[in-house]
Parts: structure tokens; C-alpha cells; sequence
């Protein structure tokens, strides 16, 4: 999946409603966002699960300020940092 495919998915979930297409973009970062959080807790799976998913509520409740003056992943990966 690409940016592109990532600008669909957000545009499907923030103008049509479409959960799907949110579940399309934590299908596609959910991994590498939890090894990210494995990395900075070191190696805490349980910790980097609940940062995970805390990271993906907040993008989840604020994605209408999504801007894509970036890719949709140096977003999340800030909310991911910020939840950290």
C-alpha cells in the first residue's frame, strides 16, 4: 500500500464514514508501529501494545487534522512519539 492508497483510505473513512478503510490503515502500520514501541521499551510487548493502541485511538479521533503536507505515516509515527 502507498501514500496514495494511504490519501484513499483516509479520504473513504473522514468524507464517507467508512470504518473499513481506517482498519485498512492499521492493518498496514499496526506492526511496524508496535516495533517501534518494542524498540523504545525494550522489548516490553505488553507496554508497546497499549502504546500501539493508544496511538492508533488518537489518530483515530484526530484524523480530521491530517493536513498531507506529509505522508500519513510521519503523522502517525509523531502521534506514536508523542504517546510515548
Amino acid at each position: 500500500m502507498s501514500n496514495r492508497d494511504d490519501l484513499h483510505w483516509i479520504t473513504q473513512f473522514t468524507l464517507l464514514g467508512d470504518n473499513k478503510a481506517f482498519e485498512k490503515l492499521v492493518g498496514k502500520y499496526q506492526s511496524p508501529i508496535r516495533r517501534f514501541f518494542l524498540n523504545l521499551t525494550m522489548g516490553d510487548a505488553s507496554l508497546s501494545d497499549d502504546l500501539a493502541q493508544e496511538t492508533f485511538i488518537k489518530a483515530f479521533v484526530n484524523i480530521h487534522s491530517f493536513q498531507a503536507l506529509s505522508n500519513f505515516s510521519t503523522w502517525l509515527y509523531r502521534i506514536a512519539y508523542n504517546v510515548f
